[in-house]
């Protein structure tokens, strides 16, 4: 007689055979099925599949909403191995914090010049001198340093330029020379002059909050004649994101509080960074001088209200009927205009007031940032921010990192020579507050001390 006993254990022992064998199989298939993720933040659809098509491997993508901080959406690239992201105060926060970002070699710096480095220093917490985001000093020991961290590793730069059409400048200039514009005065010299003839010679894409609030900041660093410029606009944007972080901190409690307590939904019309910016835009102010400057183009005909408002194929129309002979507008711009239209036009980085040493530029920085600690993920990271950046540059017509890597033309070759030549690239104004709304709330108060 068989016993049950033994038939019950043999039973089992054959079920849960069974079940390993089909789990087995279930995550074999898995693995072999298995695609990696890599996030995208704020980049646009064909620097995208510029990145994509440069990956060793087949990726599955997400697109971040670029409305929303990065630090909100940490559902939603958990799963990721990297992240390709524009650069902004939150950004960088969230990676110098997150135990979940990983970092790569100081040795994917080399081959960057010394102010790409010290960028990338100050982007990862590593910097000596100056300030965090925070605005509090930074403890790291530099570049070389045991206790230096690398987390969000450059690739690209855009820069924020004006366009010129030099056949104009030396026409209507009084200089009447060759020579380039050393100073603001001989570039609002020349406007003035040719705004005699025809009106509104300078153009730009208004309508558009993160321009306005980058030409804005250019315009402020540029034409303070105080040498510690640069200092100043990284201090100003240092207290515009605290102020930022604060309010966003209070209209969140609001918004949780508001059916116990509904007397706490007042809109508080983001009081703190509304203080910042009104100290910033009074004459003693760190914008007051871009302000002061924009309502003078306005009175002599520089340039018209209405430039406010444009958005940027209006403002290429501008450019490809003659309406306007210069603009100010990024890199990544300049490249959108027809070329036989652009071809005529020279650029140059925003000039200062006076005879200043120290200048830094709005550099608009695409970073990657590694999720996973696997030799894959480093060595793809060390191949695009080296021996791939000529193929990165020249595909999306962005200025390299690398200091001797081969470019596709002069435009991109110049930026890097600016930013290697100044004090180092900043990050633009808006970088500091990561929130369409309250950068759309900055630029209406902002225009209303320009156009009142």
């Amino acid at each position: 007689m068989i016993n049950m006993k033994k038939l019950s254990v043999i039973f089992i022992i054959g079920t849960l055979s069974i079940l390993l064998t089909i789990s087995a199989l279930i995550g074999f298939l898995s693995y072999k099925n298995y695609k990696p993720s890599v996030a995208f933040y704020n980049i646009d659809s064909s620097t995208q599949e510029i990145i994509l098509s440069m990956l060793d491997d087949d990726y599955k993508t997400v697109i971040l909403n670029s409305d929303i901080p990065l630090s909100a959406q940490k559902s939603d690239f958990k799963n990721c191995s990297l992240i390709f992201s524009q650069t902004d105060y939150d950004v960088i926060e969230f990676c110098n914090s997150s135990k979940k970002v990983k970092t790569v070699p100081e040795e994917f710096l080399n081959g960057m010049s010394s102010t790409v480095v010290d960028f990338t220093n100050f982007l990862n917490g590593n910097k000596t001198s100056g300030k965090s985001i925070s605005g509090k000093p930074v403890s790291g020991t530099g570049a070389n340093s045991s206790q230096s961290k690398i987390k969000l590793v450059p690739l690209l730069f855009d820069f924020y330029q004006i366009d010129i059409d030099f056949a104009a400048y030396k026409e209507f200039s009084s200089k009447n020379s060759n020579r380039p514009l050393n100073y603001w005065d001989d570039f609002t010299e020349f406007l003035e002059l040719y705004a005699k003839t025809q009106k509104n010679p300078l153009t730009f894409y208004g309508k558009d909050e993160k321009n306005l609030l980058a030409i804005t900041g250019m315009l402020a660093e540029g034409l303070t004649a105080n040498e510690n410029a640069p200092t100043l606009y990284e201090n100003f944007c240092s207290a515009l994101y605290q102020a930022y972080k604060t309010d966003i901190a209070k209209e969140n409690y609001q918004n949780t509080n508001k059916n116990k307590n509904p007397t706490s939904q007042e809109n508080s019309n983001y009081h703190n960074v509304r203080q910042v910016l009104e100290e910033a835009c009074s004459p003693n102010g760190f914008l007051y001088p871009a302000i002061k400057e924009f309502s003078k183009m306005i009175k002599n005909q520089i340039s018209e209200k209405t430039a406010f408002q444009l958005d940027q194929t209006e403002m290429n129309f501008y450019l490809e009927n003659g309406i306007s002979v210069s603009a100010f507008l990024k890199l990544s711009e300049h490249r959108k205009i027809d070329h036989k239209i652009i071809n005529k036009f020279s650029s140059i980085y925003f000039p200062s007031k006076t005879d200043r040493v120290s200048r830094k530029f709005a550099a608009p920085c695409i970073c990657v940032i590694p999720l996973k600690n696997k030799a894959k993920i480093t060595n793809q990271i060390e191949q695009l921010c080296n021996n791939r950046q000529t193929e990165l540059s020249t595909r999306t017509g962005l200025s390299p990192v690398q200091k001797n890597c081969s470019v596709a033309d002069h435009q991109a070759d110049d930026v890097r020579y600016w930013i290697a030549a100044s004090d180092g690239p900043v990050l633009p104004i808006y970088a500091a507050i990561p929130s369409k709304q309250i950068q759309a709330f900055c630029t209406n108060l902002i225009l209303e001390h320009i156009l009142q």
